[in-house]
């Protein structure tokens, strides 16, 4: 496997390209106290956009393992059915105000990898949770 780090997040980004937000994004997903979840709001000079972040695997965290490269795809595995249960208790509603506002909802998979081949499996149970609340999947590598 040629990954050597992931990290997936939920972005929301401004269709009128202004910083995005808790009361703009985070608070519209009626996230429940408990939510174990990163959430992130823009900040000047560091991001504009407004993010929950997943989690994030590095294949240097798995050298203790026979085949870092598959423990790394194993946990990856895991973490995106997480995902997957976490966005089937979103509520289309909530999705929807974010797009009222200007939004566009991503999720977002921002991958560093050793060499030019990219070998990523999304577990069916996530593109059924994008696909029944209309969020595409982004993959960007070596950003």
């Amino acid at each position: 496997m040629a990954i050597e780090s992931v990290r997936v997040s939920l972005r929301a980004t401004s269709r009128e390209r202004h910083a995005v937000g808790h009361d703009d994004f985070i608070q519209k997903l009626r996230l429940p106290p408990d939510d174990p979840y990163a959430k992130l709001s823009a900040e000047p000079g560091k991001r504009t956009s407004g993010l929950v972040v997943f989690f994030e695997l590095n294949v240097a965290d798995f050298q203790q393992h026979e085949d870092p490269w598959d423990e790394l795809s194993i946990q990856l595995t895991s973490r995106c059915k997480e995902i997957a249960s976490w966005l089937d208790a979103r509520s289309q509603e909530s999705m929807n105000a974010c797009a009222a506002d200007g939004l566009d909802i991503t999720l977002f998979f921002n991958v560093w990898i050793n060499s030019d081949q990219i070998d990523l499996q999304i577990p069916p149970e996530l593109l059924n949770a994008c696909g029944r609340l209309s969020i595409p999947i982004r993959l960007l590598s070596n950003d």
